[in-house]
């Protein structure tokens, strides 16, 4: 559980002397000393969290206390630290890092996330944040499942998001071994969440996958998928739930990729051996970075991004009737021309920057792909080798100045290249950068105003798992 900015501190010896309301049941806490000062973080139906600064070695830790009245709660507190300590340390996972008892209550001693609940941020998320933390999420349970575990209550309260970015899994309060017999296979969770099976005591993965799906439903468009049904018995809701209809999310956002919706029909499908098979199976249909890349049919001039990308030559001269460079030239202004001519003659397979003038973009991105006949001073026929060197080049400084857009034209198709090759080309220099590096972008567009193009593109993204929108 994150820290809250305005939560104030309380040294150690005011909790052993004097301690106020909430801090008092810290009193008998065999290792109190260990730390120099605690905040009280929050509390929930079976005990509270604290953040405290471990004496010795500065760092801050969370303490999570969870009240003992009676056996079954015993059971159930020693059930989620005998879970937490099966796993390896995991990034999207909270490591526990010791277990303590007292007469009344069992400490949890763990990872101190530094971020705020999922269910805090404002919904609907941003499309690749919210598929950045299922992605997460989705590597996290790979791990739980591995280790013959389900988690039984996966949803946003549960998931962390840290000032980073990173989704955080934690809360293993209502997990329980895959093939347990006991009394903690009972049905548990939260019912806007559950998945069918789990209303009748048949939780397993499968079930935790729906759980995801829901959650990711929810991130993307600010509500759950079967709102409507939710008050309805527990008796009832399985049934409920088997003809309940599925708007998909992009009916409710016109963005969402159709890969998302396809997605969210496998996680949520009634029948457990009908979903995915596995939570890397998940990782598998969404991309392995958080920018989102669209195609478009507008004008790239009048795209309100931060930097806009064109195939330039060597010498930067603008002035090729008809192109689109003379185009911007006449909407952006002279100067633009006068800056990036300080850098003439630029390296074939270089960016130059010059500011956007006129242009509703910040910047234009002067991607160096021709040569120039020195003879004649015409443009030679661009290669395919200079084109990616060149577009790699924008988006790498893209990714120095952390811009969070760029639009780009169909860049090739004036050099008599195939509308295949030229979407491939695209796709490839696109899809391999993102990956690779996981610049800050949001968005990359691609202003594609030839159909050929635009249909070859959507096939070639389809084939490398990129989510068009």
């Amino acid at each position: 559980m994150p820290l809250k900015r305005e939560q104030k501190w309380i040294d150690v010896q005011a909790i052993r002397h004097n301690p106020p309301p909430e801090y008092a049941c810290l009193a008998n806490f065999p290792s109190l000393q260990r730390y120099t000062s605690y905040s009280f973080l929050g509390a929930g139906a079976f005990g509270r969290v604290y953040a405290a600064v471990h004496a010795e070695i500065g760092r801050i830790e969370a303490v999570k206390r969870i009240e003992i009245r009676d056996p079954r709660q015993r059971q159930m507190a020693l059930a989620e630290a005998q879970t937490l300590a099966q796993f390896p340390p995991h990034p999207n996972l909270v490591t526990l890092y010791n277990a303590e008892c007292d007469d009344r209550a069992l400490y949890l001693l763990l990872q101190y996330i530094d971020g705020v609940p999922a269910d805090a941020l404002p919904l609907p998320l941003p499309i690749g944040q919210a598929l950045s933390l299922v992605r997460d999420t989705a590597q996290a349970l790979s791990l739980v499942h591995a280790h013959n575990i389900v988690h039984r209550d996966i949803k946003p309260a549960n998931l962390f998001c840290t000032r980073t970015g990173t989704g955080v899994v934690g809360d293993f309060g209502v997990a329980r071994l895959k093939d347990s017999t006991t009394a903690m296979a009972a049905i548990a969770g939260s019912p806007g969440y559950m998945a069918p099976e789990a209303f009748v005591g048949k939780a397993g993965p499968a079930s935790d996958l729906w759980s995801l799906g829901v959650m990711l439903y929810e991130l993307l468009t600010g509500q759950r998928p079967f709102a409507s049904i939710e008050d309805r018995p527990f008796a009832e809701m399985p049934m409920a739930l088997s003809t309940a209809r599925l708007q998909f999310p992009s009916a409710l956002r016109k963005e969402v990729p159709r890969g998302v919706d396809d997605l969210v029909a496998m996680l949520l499908a009634v029948r457990p051996e009908d979903r995915l098979q596995s939570a890397m199976a998940v990782v598998d249909h969404l991309p392995r970075y958080n920018t989102i890349v669209s195609t478009l049919s507008g004008d790239l001039l009048r795209q309100p991004v931060d930097a806009i990308v064109y195939t330039a030559n060597e010498r930067l001269i603008m002035r090729k009737p008809g192109s689109l460079d003379e185009q911007i030239l006449q909407q952006a202004g002279q100067a633009i021309q006068t800056a990036a001519q300080k850098h003439a003659p630029a390296r074939v397979g270089s960016v130059v920057v010059t500011d956007g003038g006129s242009l509703p973009a910040r910047y234009v991105f002067h991607a160096i792909a021709l040569h120039l006949d020195h003879r004649t001073g015409q443009e030679q026929p661009v290669q395919e080798r200079d084109l990616r060197k060149a577009l790699w080049a924008c988006f790498r400084r893209a990714h120095e100045m952390r811009l969070r857009s760029l639009a780009l034209p169909a860049m090739g198709t004036s050099s008599g290249a195939s509308a295949e090759d030229v979407a491939r080309m695209l796709c490839d220099v696109t899809h391999t950068y993102l990956m690779e590096f996981r610049p800050p972008l949001e968005q990359v567009y691609f202003v594609l105003r030839d159909r050929a193009v635009w249909v070859n593109f959507r096939e070639a993204a389809t084939e490398r798992g990129m989510l068009l929108v």
